[in-house]
């Protein structure tokens, strides 16, 4: 999903013959191997969101590629580093469940207005049946500090639940209301991920998973 102008986002993605002659030609087969199976396996459609109504909205603008198959969202402002990945464990999840299920990550009490909240009954099997969601709350008016970090996996009916939103909040329409709703007709439910997180749609984020990676990859000290 891009928006008007991101043509460079599509263009990313596409398979690039002059650039693989050249890696050949130079014998350097191991970057060859990191694209080619990329583009051997992969299909990439881009879909356009011409106006900027939210993520709900965005979803609905991907119905006609998603058909009638499950699909896992990913949201590029969150990055994940460490083992098992979020999608990982919520494709494990799915397995189980069979129902939309949704990553959650603690966060700290002053970071909550930043982002959905979520009140769950916990589970044994660590897929947990969700109780309320609160959409950036006051930190007095938090039910939980479990937020919902940008990983999901949808079910079809996810479309019908957003076509029910009638109002706008904000200039976008909430997924959080449609996600309540689901949840309390039992067709969502929760799993605490557990890689670590960064939040690089904001600056303190994004300069805390590029020292973070930097340091994985001995670029700097680890005291920097």
């Amino acid at each position: 999903m891009i928006s008007p102008g991101q043509s460079q986002v599509e263009e990313y993605f596409e398979p690039s013959p002059y650039l693989e002659q050249q890696l050949r030609e130079r014998k350097r087969e191991d970057l060859l191997k990191k694209i080619y199976p990329f583009h051997k396996h992969a299909n990439v459609v881009a879909v356009k969101q011409a106006e900027p109504l939210g993520l709900a909205h965005a979803l609905l603008m991907a119905e006609e590629q998603v058909k009638n198959e499950p699909f896992v969202v990913l949201l590029g402002d969150d990055l994940f580093f460490g083992s098992p990945s979020p999608s990982k464990q919520l494709i494990e999840a799915f397995k189980t469940s069979k129902k939309s299920i949704i990553a959650l990550k603690e966060v700290s009490k002053e970071e909550v207005v930043h982002y959905g909240i979520v009140d769950i009954i916990k589970s044994n099997n660590l897929i947990h049946q969700i109780k309320n969601i609160v959409e950036k709350p006051k930190e007095s008016e938090a039910p939980t500090t479990l937020a919902i970090p940008g990983r999901y996996i949808f079910t079809p009916d996810i479309f019908a639940y957003i076509k029910r939103l009638k109002e706008k909040r904000n200039a976008e329409y909430p997924l959080t209301d449609a996600l309540l709703q689901m949840a309390k007709d039992s067709n969502l439910f929760a799993v605490e991920v557990s890689a670590t997180r960064f939040d690089v749609g904001q600056v303190p984020g994004y300069l805390q998973a590029t020292l973070s990676l930097a340091r994985e990859r001995r670029l700097f000290p680890k005291n920097v």
